[in-house]
């Protein structure tokens, strides 16, 4: 109920069916320890020892005592209060006026009007002051720590922090140990009909039906496993008090199934640590911390009505957002955060909550918190959360909220559908420019080959053979042996030395110079005192790791030859030499003979044979650029004196290095 004033704001009342009593003015920290009820009076005792009386007819309370100790029980008996308390100077029992004091005992129990239970020290005990029936701590179990008796079904039971014992009557000397209690620490028993309650601390209420057990707990809707105390109100409903405030648990059949309704400072208690509970009538007087509440034990404080739902806030990337219909957010929104309520007063921070996303996940999951998060890629999407009160009273419909997130740009269909053209488009221009480089590598070997052939040709003229055979004829008609044999066995084997490397694109250095070594000692035997040569090769050049083009130097020494030393007067020198400049190798072929003006106007047979070989060679240079993409080319030098007469000629080849697996 809510209540608008004037001038002192809104107030809440959870509800007008319990009634409370603060602790008295005079002590208003000094909280409710026990408490006792009959048809007329109510009484009650405090940590600090004091013992009051409220008339509930007149609505009085009367501090009646002061023990000096804290009331731990009150019980009545045969018209005589009796208040068990921690301590009372120089005795074990003291009568004030018509209450009696006990002190010094841990447990005690009504077992009817006219007698109590206690266990403690019997030590000073005085028999004839008041008939008690007790159990001595010191009678041999000392060791045991019991802090309550009970008797059910014509049996003692003592339960403790060591779980619970049975004692029979009247020796009570034969203790019995009920092994399915040994890990339950009892504070408090009660009973009903056909079963056994015991309160424990740390497990929830343990039931006993005389053979089994088993338990009530967190798990099953108790707000904590701790208990303080427990009372019986019929042989279906019994009464939990605890830190966190009062339980109903009733059943029909058997308490395995049974129904648990929470009552607290929401429902109108005065605090929600109770201590003590007293039942007179259809009235439950509950003792707290501050003070003593009352209400009718019919009264039902379930919740009927079913808590609305409703989504409070929005906020995306730390930013409120609108709750309007269907919204769209930008690609870069990310992490969404949902707040909602479930509004049931009496719940208040006990509303359960179930929520899902769909589009992102299908499954519904629990929460008691009031909002959630989410970090979410584009796409679709729908919030629903349902709410829960404490009586298990689901919302009659879920909040809803559908949304859309956009796509990065990079995954929106027209986006990947560009990409695809693109990428099919640039695979067809690849691929036809793969084509034409096919096409164009396989034209310029097929021209390589060519040159190849064609160098070959020059090598293997009918005037170099015919010239060699001549020499070869002349020797043997001047019956020259040695020169004739000589000569003709390096001819062998250079035209073998030839057609091999005719097969071959590329070959190692080393064969290559070993074909012109051949070369240059046939023409050295043609020409005798009128030539000499000379090979030199830089010691870095691994001559069987480096490749060449073959038949590719050869040319341009025979042209040296034939173009610079047999116009030349007197003895022609050549020289050949390779030398190695970073990635290139640089062969110099370089003769002291006429030089090029002087050839050119004699116009001697030499020129077309030169020419032939010249050109063939600069087709091949070209067709390597091409292939290998790498510089090839050849530098033709005039060497002149101080006074520009001709000296001879350098011709400079210049190739890339080649790799030992290239073909």
């Amino acid at each position: 109920m809510w209540f608008t004033t004037l001038d002192a704001g809104i107030f809440y009342q959870s509800g007008l069916n319990v009634y409370s009593k603060p602790l008295s003015e005079s002590h208003p920290s000094d909280p409710i320890m026990a408490v006792f009820a009959d048809d007329d009076q109510l009484y009650y005792g405090t940590k600090d020892g004091r013992l009051y009386t409220y008339n509930k007819a007149n609505d009085r309370l009367d501090l009646i005592l002061e023990t000096g100790s804290e009331v731990q029980f009150i019980e009545k008996s045969r018209e005589t209060l009796l208040a068990g308390i921690k301590w009372v100077p120089g005795a074990n029992q003291k009568r004030v006026d018509s209450i009696f004091l006990l002190t010094a005992w841990d447990a005690w129990s009504e077992t009817g009007k006219d007698s109590i239970w206690l266990y403690g020290q019997k030590k000073g005990w005085e028999e004839n002051l008041y008939p008690i029936a007790f159990i001595d701590r010191y009678e041999g179990h000392y060791y045991r720590q019991i802090e309550s008796i009970l008797e059910w079904n014509n049996v003692l039971y003592a339960g403790g922090r060591e779980g619970l014992y049975q004692l029979p009557k009247p020796g009570l000397n034969d203790w019995s140990f009920i092994e399915s209690f040994n890990a339950y620490w009892i504070v408090d028993m009660t009973a009903a009909d056909k079963y056994l309650f015991c309160a424990t601390k740390g497990h929830g209420v343990v039931v006993f039906d005389g053979e089994n057990s088993w338990t009530i707990s967190t798990q099953d809707g108790l707000p904590l496993n701790h208990i303080e105390t427990i009372l019986t109100e019929n042989d279906s409903v019994i009464w939990l008090g605890c830190k966190r405030g009062l339980v109903r648990m009733s059943w029909s059949d058997t308490p395995k199934e049974v129904e648990l309704v929470s009552i607290d400072s929401k429902d109108g208690l005065i605090s929600n640590e109770v201590n003590d509970l007293s039942i007179s009538g259809k009235t439950l007087w509950v003792g707290t911390h501050t003070g003593l509440s009352f209400f009718q034990t019919d009264i039902d404080f379930s919740i009927k009505a079913a808590p609305e739902i409703y989504l409070e806030q929005l906020i995306v990337n730390d930013s409120v957002c609108s709750l309007e219909s269907h919204p769209v957010f930008k690609s870069d929104s990310r992490v969404f955060d949902f707040h909602f309520t479930g509004l049931s007063f009496r719940s208040a921070q006990q509303m359960n909550y179930l929520y899902r996303l769909k589009g992102f996940d299908e499954d519904w999951n629990e929460t008691t918190n009031r909002s959630v998060r989410y970090m979410l890629p584009g796409g679709q999407y729908t919030f629903e959360v349902w709410a829960q009160n404490s009586s298990g009273n689901w919302s009659d419909k879920a909040v809803s909220y559908s949304f859309e997130v956009l796509l990065p740009v990079w995954q929106r269909p027209w986006f990947i559908a560009l990409v695809v053209l693109f990428i099919m488009g640039s695979a067809w221009i690849l691929f036809r420019w793969r084509i034409r480089i096919l096409r164009r590598q396989n034209q310029l070997e097929l021209q390589m080959a060519r040159s190849q052939h064609a160098a070959l040709t020059a090598q293997l003229k009918p005037h170099f053979i015919f010239n060699a055979l001549n020499s070869i004829h002349n020797f043997i008609r001047k019956n020259d042996k040695e020169s004739s044999s000589k000569y003709l066995t390096l001819f062998s084997k250079l035209i073998r030395q030839i057609l091999v490397n005719s097969n071959q694109t590329v070959v190692s250095l080393k064969e290559e110079m070993d074909l012109l070594e051949k070369y240059l000692e046939i023409e050295q035997l043609r020409f005798k005192d009128r030539m000499t040569y000379e090979i030199v090769i830089d010691p870095d050049i691994q001559l069987e790791e480096v490749r060449i083009p073959t038949q590719l130097i050869q040319p341009y020494v025979e042209n040296a030859i034939w173009h610079g030393i047999m116009n030349k007067e007197g003895k022609g020198h050549i020289q050949l030499r390779l030398t190695l400049k970073g990635k290139e190798l640089h062969c110099q072929v370089e003769d002291n003979g006429v030089g090029r003006q002087a050839s050119e106007s004699m116009k001697s047979n030499l020129i077309t044979h030169k020419s032939t070989g010249m050109d063939s060679g600069q087709q091949r240079l070209e067709l390597i650029r091409s292939i290998l993409k790498r510089p090839a080319s050849v530098e033709v030098e005039d060497l002149v004196n101080d006074k520009n007469e001709p000296l001879g000629t350098r011709i400079i080849i210049i190739l890339p290095l080649i790799s030992h697996d290239s073909n």
